[in-house]
């Protein structure tokens, strides 16, 4: 399984809206993609301005095949809400409890490995 962050800072006032925005197309339009698993909507205790929003994908390769495709249409349609650009980060499921625990790499995999071994 594969994640993608988008974090943004949302303009005062409009986070409950910006949150169905969000929900909506990925309910209606990123559902429909190949390699969706679901996503989710974060907002922080400390900033409630800022919103992460976590995409789940079956591969890199589907996640990329959606930022290529439709995210520049749906960013669109959120910049009248946000202030500046997402802040995307990327990253290899290792672990999860989230329904079937096969979606994530195996541990034991080289490149995992290899991947946690950098962080120390």
């Amino acid at each position: 399984m594969y994640a993608r962050s988008a974090s943004y800072i949302v303009k005062p006032g409009l986070i409950q809206n910006c949150c169905r925005i969000v929900d909506d197309i990925a309910r209606n339009l990123v559902a429909k993609q190949p390699g969706f698993i679901d996503h989710i909507i974060l907002v922080s205790e400390a900033e409630p301005r800022l919103t992460t929003v976590m995409s789940l994908w079956q591969s890199r390769e589907d996640a990329e095949s959606f930022l290529r495709d439709w995210y520049p249409a749906i960013f669109l349609r959120l910049a009248s809400l946000v202030d500046g650009r997402p802040e995307v980060e990327y990253f290899t499921c290792v672990s999860t409890r989230l329904g079937n625990n096969k979606l994530c790499e195996n541990l034991s995999d080289k490149n995992n490995r290899s991947a946690l071994d950098k962080t120390g």
